[in-house]
């Protein structure tokens, strides 16, 4: 699972960079455009502080889900954490993928 979510994110914040390169027909003066993309992958330290933001975002759920079971009432400390965690998550995905 570890391997899927590290692919994933590879490929999601994997931004196209296209460059434009003039390059002349053969026996000829006029030149034609060519262009070249490729993609350029995020950090590893970006793709494992991710995983780490999803990991803690689970965490975290999975305590507030305990916490309600045994004492029947929504802790507002963690509630709090989850909400960080989620917003935090959500601006990653939005401004990381610019194309």
């Amino acid at each position: 699972m570890l391997k899927w979510l590290r692919d994933f994110l590879r490929r999601w914040f994997t931004v196209s960079d296209s460059q434009t390169h003039p390059l002349p027909l053969a026996h000829t003066t006029r030149k034609r455009k060519h262009e070249r993309s490729r993609g350029v992958p995020p950090s590893e330290k970006f793709v494992w502080g991710m995983i780490l933001l999803i990991t803690a975002l689970v965490g975290v759920i999975v305590l507030e889900a305990l916490c309600i079971v045994v004492t029947g009432s929504v802790n507002a400390e963690l509630l709090s954490v989850v909400t960080g965690l989620v917003g935090a998550l959500v601006a990653a995905f939005v401004v990381g993928k610019k194309n």
